[in-house]
Order: structure tokens, then sequence, then C-alpha cells
């Protein structure tokens, strides 16, 4: 059955979420007013994220961990150097195939969840098990057969010298109705990441709609939980 919505396009690029229930998939704010209000609430909820401590903003590096013990800290001759830190040595990873420990120099803080962190065996589940040092974040990170641990620094360059986004006017031309169409069972897209690995993700709609007399169609995915997640990109970004 063929169901509607509201899509709306706030940016350029981004990963938009459209939210769906089991009757009908219909985004609240159908004037203008209300339209730009929603804009305005994502835009702000999305500087919000992006500048938090463990914000995108604080990504800051990714490191590939090898078998054997793989150590950090600010000294050189670490395996993974950190920056913005005195301890020449923090602690260090064991990778043992897809097993992985965790264990901290004595006399050195660190911080899981607000406290103190000895170390233990690290799961690769889903929420990450994110640890703390002075003004570094790091947790483990599964990219198919690969292992790394994602640095995020409270004082990286990007965060600290953010100073906002730029957007176009909210217009309400972007402001339309569309028709939801179930894929098939077997239609799926290629979506490439940054480390040029491919994975092939299950389409669960289209949404169709028309501006300016000219059609258009956007390939919906589904991730669980209440929403679509729509990627999109224009010529200027």
């Amino acid at each position: 059955m063929i169901r509607t919505l509201l899509v709306m396009l706030t940016t350029l690029l981004t990963i938009a979420c459209t939210v769906k229930n089991k009757d009908s998939l219909v985004t609240t704010g159908t004037s203008l007013t209300g339209y730009a209000q929603e804009i305005s609430n994502f835009r702000a909820e999305r500087i919000a994220a992006l500048t938090a401590p463990k914000g995108w903003l604080s990504v800051s590096g990714l490191y590939w961990l090898e078998e054997g013990i793989n150590s950090l800290g600010a000294g050189e001759d670490n395996h993974i150097v950190l920056p913005h830190i005195t301890e020449e040595t923090i602690g260090a990873y064991q990778r043992t195939g897809n097993d992985i420990f965790f264990g901290k120099v004595e006399g050195v803080s660190v911080t899981r969840d607000g406290m103190d962190y000895d170390g233990g065996p690290v799961s690769l589940s889903y929420p990450p098990i994110t640890l703390h040092h002075d003004p570094l974040y790091w947790y483990l990170i599964r990219r198919e057969d690969k292992i790394g641990v994602r640095l995020l620094d409270t004082l990286a360059e990007t965060r600290q010298q953010f100073t906002g986004i730029p957007y176009y006017e909210v217009d309400s031309k972007f402001l339309f109705r569309a028709n939801v169409v179930p894929a098939v069972t077997e239609d799926s897209v290629a979506i490439t990441n940054v480390l040029g690995q491919t994975s092939n993700y299950q389409v669960a709609a289209y949404l169709s709609f028309t501006i300016a007399e000219r059609a258009y169609s956007l390939t919906a995915l589904d991730e669980g939980g209440d929403t679509y997640f729509v990627i999109f990109s224009d010529e200027t970004t």
C-alpha cells in the first residue's frame, strides 16, 4: 500500500530522518511557520551534536589494531600516539583475532562512564565502550576484518575553531507530500565508506514526489526504530 509523508529537504548534504509509523508517514508542521520552525530546531540540534565533547567535530583519528600489543600514549614509540596529553603511555590493547583486552598503566587515570577503569575484555558490540583520559575519548570500531581505535579530542581545532554551518534561506517550495512505495525484497544499494569498503544495504522504500512538474525519487533505508534514512546531495556539496 502506498502511504504518504512530508519530506523536507533541509540541507544540501545530509542523512535525513523521516518519521514512520504503521498507519501513515506524516511529518508534523505542515504550515510554513511550522515548517520553518522544524528546520530551525533540526539545525540547532545538529550544531549541539557536532560541538558536544564526543561529537563529530572532536573526531581526530582512527588507528587500526595489529595482532598483539598496541600501546597508546604521548610517547613516539607507542603504536598509537595521542595528542594533548603528557602521559608517555596510558595503556594498551591486546588483540588476538577478534578478542580484545585493554589494560592501563598503574597510576594513570582512565575512566569509563565517569568511573575509574583499570581495564578488561572489550566487547565490539554497540554502543561501544568509551574510555576517557584528560581531553581524549576513544572507543573501538569494526569495519569488516579491521578493528580500530576511534579517537575523539575535545581540543581538536575542528571543534575549537568551529563557527557554524552556512544554510540557504528556508524555501516553502521544498515542503511537499511524497508517495512511499515499498521496495521489493531484492532491491539494494551499494554504499562505499571513507575506507573504500563497499557494502550492500537493503532498500526499504522509494519516496516519489514532484517539484515544478518534474518527478523525483529518493531511496530510503530502514535501520530500525521509527525512522527511514535518506542520503542525498546536490552539485554544490
